[in-house]
């Protein structure tokens, strides 16, 4: 890797978020800010791997310090996400719903699951704006 990329790897993880939620890091030489995702309406993800021997929960978790986002639990460790669970047809799915312990189906999402959501609360405010333009313009003929 590129010596800068270690470095910004190395600084994500060793130096803290400061207590307004700014991160250790710049990005195209910009401050990043957790609460600048709900100041641009920008909606959040956050899968973790709850036996995850590499990402400690409170780091994955770590944004929830600052802001609000949703939040979908993956049993079993940290390359589950990537492997056992890209299987269409396994427990949980990235294009699907599934429970959680004691969590009910509609609980966690999988992230596929959650962008085809995104997309589609998209398309129906695409809609909706459109219907409500068009009213507009038989209401002025």
């Amino acid at each position: 890797l590129p010596p800068s990329i270690t470095k910004l790897s190395y600084d994500s993880y060793t130096i803290p978020v400061t207590a307004d939620g700014t991160l250790p890091v710049k990005l195209f030489g910009k401050q990043l800010n957790f609460k600048r995702f709900q100041e641009n309406g920008i909606k959040w993800l956050i899968c973790y791997a709850v036996n995850d021997s590499l990402v400690e929960k409170e780091a994955a978790l770590a944004p929830l310090d600052y802001i609000d986002v949703e939040v979908s639990a993956f049993p079993k460790g940290h390359a589950s996400i990537a492997t056992s669970w890209s299987i269409p047809t396994s427990q949980c799915a990235l294009h699907t719903c599934f429970p959680g312990k004691d969590k009910t189906c509609d609980e966690y999402r999988g992230p596929v699951r959650y962008q085809l959501d995104l997309d589609q609360e998209l398309q129906v405010a695409s809609m909706d704006g459109a219907n409500h333009d068009d009213s507009a313009v038989q209401q002025d003929s």
